[in-house]
């Protein structure tokens, strides 16, 4: 028998909004490979290099692709 498990997740109004900036911020770094909410509700984005770096904000985001 195969199970079907489908999971979604519930962002808050504002964690949604971070997620959509941050992918809008993504597409001007070349070194993103994609922007995701973990099962967590973590936001993350994943590197080109394969590296996960964990952000609450755009700013937060920001400062860390800087430090890289």
């Amino acid at each position: 028998m195969k199970d079907n498990i489908k999971v979604r997740l519930d962002l808050t109004k504002r964690r949604l909004s971070i997620l959509n900036e941050a992918k809008e911020f993504a597409k001007s770094v070349s070194s993103i490979d994609f922007v995701f909410c973990d099962i967590n509700c973590r936001l993350a984005v994943k590197l080109q290099s394969g590296q996960f770096i964990y952000f609450e904000s755009v700013g937060d985001l920001e400062n860390k692709i800087r430090e890289l």
